[in-house]
């Protein structure tokens, strides 16, 4: 792997992709293990990454400026947020969306996350602003799986299905995550960690997989991305880098 660690040793951590190593160069849909830097030991048999096409990027950004998903997302994590525990439609909103506003809408729905999947806080001080926006019908669903064609993403599935020596893969479910504020929690590293997570599904024995393709990325920001090792022993951090996924 070619890490982009330097011989000087007063480097930090977030200068160098945090606690993992990070493979320049990777070609689509080429897939490389997640490695501590300390030590060169794989993190978790569950996690790797993989090349993300330039027209990949290029076409989800195209389509999310194009229907206004991107000034919404920037409205919810800085001056409009949506409150924990709104009434209706689970704590989230409904919203119909359209390209250069024509009249072939398309539905959506949003909500603020909390701390983890499973925390049931209603307190609006839980440290962190980030907002889902998924396809709200099946329509919708199936207009963002042709961008996704578009963007050659059947590269990447290819490389990932290669990798994981499986005959056959599917797109279930496809959303935006936006966040410009994660407060740190006044416990253990471990502790911390685990609290700022957003988790979908667990324990599928490597049956599901999230796939997060960076968009947009705060210049100068600290290491996001965060990682257990096999034995739920320790999470560390690393850093979300463009046309890696």
């Amino acid at each position: 792997l070619d890490d982009d660690t330097s011989n000087n040793a007063s480097d930090s951590r977030a200068s160098m992709g945090g606690d993992f190593v990070v493979p320049h160069n990777l070609r689509p849909g080429e897939v490389a293990p997640i490695l501590w830097r300390d030590g060169g030991k794989i993190v978790t048999q569950y996690a790797f990454q993989v090349g993300i096409p330039e027209e990949l990027i290029s076409s989800l950004i195209g389509y999310c400026d194009a229907l206004g998903i991107t000034e919404l997302m920037r409205g919810h994590t800085s001056s409009r947020p949506i409150l924990l525990g709104e009434t209706g439609h689970g704590g989230g909103r409904f919203v119909n969306l359209s390209q250069n506003n024509n009249d072939n809408h398309s539905k959506w729905y949003v909500r603020r996350t909390k701390r983890t999947y499973h925390d049931d806080s209603s307190s609006n001080n839980n440290n962190n602003n980030m907002h889902q926006l998924s396809p709200a019908n099946e329509q919708t669903h199936e207009r963002v799986l042709r961008i996704l064609a578009t963007g050659r993403f059947d590269t990447v599935l290819k490389g990932i299905g290669n990798a994981l020596g499986v005959h056959g893969l599917a797109v279930y479910h496809v959303s935006f995550h936006g966040v410009s504020h994660i407060e740190q929690l006044g416990e253990s590293s471990s502790m911390q960690h685990a609290k700022q997570q957003h988790t979908h599904v667990t324990e599928t024995g490597g049956g599901v997989y999230k796939l997060i393709i960076p968009l947009l990325l705060e210049e100068n920001a600290p290491p996001e991305l965060i990682l257990w090792d096999d034995n739920g022993d320790e999470t560390w951090r690393g850093m979300l880098r463009y046309s890696v996924g």
